[in-house]
């Protein structure tokens, strides 16, 4: 065989091996690129689910931490109420003792009890929501400001919204250790409801046989606290830039905080005739949850989709909640898919 027809055959196995190269270089290209594709597809779905969980978990969070600190800040309400009526038990007894130890070898006892009765009558505190009662110790009321045509009679068997003897469980405090704190609901003044919580101190007055308390109403004190809290408004938003924010409503619909405050919600409805409100008090009052709608049109907000989470207070009888735009959460999904792809 000649030298030409040694290149001719070098050339002709050349070319078919080159050939094959290309073929399985480009076949194995078209194939990565195939189950890289498939693979971002899948991985796009995966990533479109657990952003979406992570931004559910986000809200979670947030109007969790907010109800927690709502309900530490009413154990430390709690706590104060419970300072003041037994601080101010412990003035009445110290009124009580002195005006008993002045009179006592001038007056009779039942001069004493008036004068005592009277003194405390007068009594107030709290911009006049506090005041002092004293019973006997066999159940009798001796002093009842609020109701006086309750006095003189026995309260032994008077039975609250609960189903408790409040004065007898009094008593039964007094008997075993002279003083202390006891809790009931009790009717409250141009109220027509009768459980209201209330928080009582009494101390037993050795003299006569008395024991004197007070009793103040939780709800007063948290009043202050609730104001507190919807005028908090660096604590209500969670994102300044991104416009979210942490709202809250009463179970009638009147919303208390941005972006309707004070206006009434209750009936309103989105475009495709969801009633808005109505759907997150019942999610609320279920243990909590999502729900979705359509933004209403109010001032600083957009007409658009938006997924909220909502949790309740119960015994206030308040929503609360936070919510993201689901536009916002598609363009931040876009985001992340368009960097994947320009990696891909």
């Amino acid at each position: 065989m000649d030298l030409h027809k040694k290149l001719s055959v070098f050339h002709y196995f050349h070319s078919i091996a080159l050939i094959l190269l290309l073929t399985f270089a480009a076949t194995f290209g078209a194939l990565s690129f195939y189950n890289a594709k498939a693979k971002y597809e899948k991985e796009s779905v995966q990533l479109q689910e657990a952003y979406l969980e992570s931004k559910k978990k986000m809200l979670i969070t947030e109007v969790d931490r907010f109800v927690q600190q709502i309900e530490e800040k009413r154990q430390d309400s709690y706590a104060k109420t419970q300072q003041l009526v037994k601080s101010r038990v412990y003035e009445a007894h110290d009124v009580a003792s002195k005006l008993y130890e002045k009179y006592k070898k001038t007056h009779t006892d039942a001069q004493i009890k008036s004068i005592i009765i009277e003194t405390l009558r007068l009594l107030r505190y709290e911009n006049n929501k506090g005041y002092y009662f004293i019973t006997d110790l066999n159940g009798i009321e001796v002093l009842f400001p609020d109701r006086p045509e309750m006095e003189g009679k026995n309260m032994l068997e008077l039975v609250n919204s609960e189903g408790r003897c409040v004065v007898k469980g009094m008593l039964d405090i007094v008997h075993s250790i002279k003083e202390g704190y006891y809790d009931y609901t009790w009717s409250k003044p141009f109220e027509t409801q009768d459980t209201f919580k209330k928080i009582a101190y009494v101390k037993v007055f050795e003299p006569f046989g008395w024991i004197i308390g007070t009793g103040f109403y939780l709800d007063d004190m948290e009043l202050k606290l609730k104001e507190d809290i919807l005028n908090d408004d660096k604590h209500l938003i969670l994102d300044k830039e991104s416009g979210n924010y942490l709202f809250i409503g009463t179970y009638e619909g009147l919303s208390l905080t941005y972006p309707a405050k004070n206006k009434n919600m209750y009936a309103m409805q989105d475009n495709y005739g969801k009633l808005i409100v109505q759907e997150l008090i019942k999610k609320a009052k279920r243990g909590g949850g999502f729900v979705e709608y359509v933004m209403p049109p109010l001032k600083g907000q957009r007409p658009l989709l938006k997924m909220s989470y909502v949790q309740a207070i119960e015994d206030w009888q308040w929503y609360i909640g936070a919510g993201i735009y689901i536009d916002d959460l598609n363009h931040e999904l876009q985001e992340l898919k368009r960097t994947i792809q320009e990696e891909l």
